[in-house]
């Protein structure tokens, strides 16, 4: 038996034998040069479960797991800038409702903030979804607003209906120590809705934005809620603008273009920040795209086509490849973007590429544009995994090639739908070793829930809301029973 079967075997079985002698024979200055150069994660937690001396050794290396955390889990990654939103929001939850109680007996505390504990809630939460380890909550519209605190939310709802459009909201209720489900809907109050009709609707971890179109008075003013408090009446802006293109939100911040009219071929662009009310317009010289490519408090960049300036809106130039311009703008993170067009086939060799990665430059005369590489292919959507440096292309509905956004080399790799959904992948060398047997559990044919397959669904890193006809089920991935 080889030396690493003899461990192995001691660790799994004899757990106790390991600690004492762990614990006996190995200094703290020898333990941790034996943590930082271990590259096994798994084992490095498993040996933490085997006392809790040893798991204060572990856990204690917060230095160590805050880097593999970062390296692992980018945060350049918005997904993965999601997940650790939430368990931050999560813990600090916990920590504040458990304060609460504890001031009354003098025991009130600080929570500092654990890597380890996130490094194995983050990797956890993947393995649950591809496994199928959730539980199930059939949830239904609040009949008194919660004291507590919101830990995430996911909006569902059609075009067309204020009715139907509702969130599901996971909250911690000050009174109990497990979070609940339940449906919310935004709060109208002060909106006249008799000739309004939804035409939208954008969200991000805080904030939630819905496009109506005014029948009577021909414009889409925008409403907006913070998540935290959808029982209050929204916020209205931009009640004069007449139709709204390439709306995208990023945090708090959302920008578009919209245009005046046709005749006089008037287009402007749009910026708005939730939290301090900071709003900007601008005056283009025709029609573009945009996007939020990095926020700051008091500014956020963006792209735009045609190129402009105004005020703390600080927009980087026009970029066209091979003079043929780009349809469509897709964000990859802060300094990254892909410009693309669909295909209805396969390009010929001599077309021009469709498919062009760019990246912004910071030089002595300002921000810059270039080409990283471009590429001619079957385009009908693209998403990236940034965690991955990856790009995902679609063919269609079925048919993929995951696309390095190094250098636009395919890539070979098993897709399971679940990683899709939440935006969270597993570890790249676990990735590749996956073959294609491997398969998510995929809740939908489980004959325990009764989900229709024509369900609607809609998801969050750690949970899935499916819809249909009125009935709404929460399939939860974070853990708690």
């Amino acid at each position: 038996m080889t030396r690493k079967a003899v461990l192995e075997r001691t660790l799994f079985c004899h757990p106790t034998r390991l600690t004492n002698a762990v614990m006996r024979y190995i200094p703290s200055e020898v333990f941790n040069r034996i943590a930082e150069a271990c590259d096994d994660e798994a084992a490095l937690v498993v040996l933490s479960c085997a006392s809790r001396q040893l798991r204060i050794r572990v856990s204690c290396q917060q230095k160590l797991w805050r880097a593999r955390f970062e390296l692992q889990f980018p945060q350049n990654d918005s997904k993965e800038q999601r997940w650790l939103s939430q368990y931050e929001r999560a813990r600090l939850a916990e920590a504040r409702l458990g304060n609460t109680a504890n001031r009354l007996s003098g025991l009130e505390r600080k929570a500092p903030f654990d890597w380890f504990d996130a490094y194995c809630k983050r990797r956890a939460v993947e393995y649950r979804w591809r496994h199928g380890r959730y539980t199930v909550h059939q949830v239904g519209k609040v009949t008194a607003y919660p004291r507590g605190i919101r830990l995430q939310s996911i909006p569902y709802g059609s075009s067309g209906s204020f009715t139907g459009n509702v969130v599901a909201s996971q909250w911690l209720p000050a009174s109990q120590q497990r979070p609940v489900w339940f449906l919310e809907q935004p709060c109208w109050d002060g909106v006249d809705m008799q000739h309004m009709e939804m035409r939208g609707k954008w969200w991000s971890d805080e904030y939630l934005a819905i496009r109506t179109w005014d029948r009577m008075a021909d414009c889409h003013p925008l409403h907006v809620w913070h998540l935290n408090a959808l029982h209050r009446p929204p916020r209205t802006i931009n009640t004069s603008m007449k139709e709204v293109y390439d709306m995208n939100i990023y945090g708090s911040w959302l920008i578009w273009w919209t245009v005046g009219s046709l005749m006089s071929k008037q287009y402007t662009v749009c910026v708005h920040n939730f939290a301090n009310g900071f709003f900007h317009l601008d005056v283009l010289g025709g029609p573009g795209l945009c996007c939020i490519l990095r926020t700051g408090t008091e500014s956020c960049a963006g792209l735009l086509q045609p190129p402009t300036s105004c005020g703390k809106l600080h927009l980087i130039g026009q970029c066209r490849s091979s003079g043929k311009r780009l349809e469509k703008l897709q964000r990859i993170d802060h300094d990254r973007f892909i410009l693309w067009s669909g295909t209805g086939s396969e390009p010929s060799p001599a077309s021009p590429p469709n498919l062009v990665l760019v990246e912004t430059v910071n030089g002595t005369s300002g921000v810059s544009l270039k080409e990283r590489w471009t590429r001619s292919m079957h385009v009908t959507d693209v998403r990236p995994i940034v965690s991955r440096n990856l790009l995902i292309v679609y063919e269609n509905y079925v048919t993929l090639t995951f696309v390095s956004l190094s250098d636009a080399a395919n890539v070979s790799r098993v897709h399971l739908d679940c990683w899709t959904h939440n935006g969270l992948y597993p570890l790249e060398s676990m990735w590749t070793k996956m073959a294609d047997k491997d398969t998510w559990h995929d809740p939908r044919n489980s004959t325990a829930i009764d989900l229709h397959e024509k369900a609607d669904m809609v998801s969050s890193p750690t949970a899935t809301l499916y819809s249909r006809k009125g009935t709404h089920i929460v399939v939860d991935y974070t853990g708690y029973e």
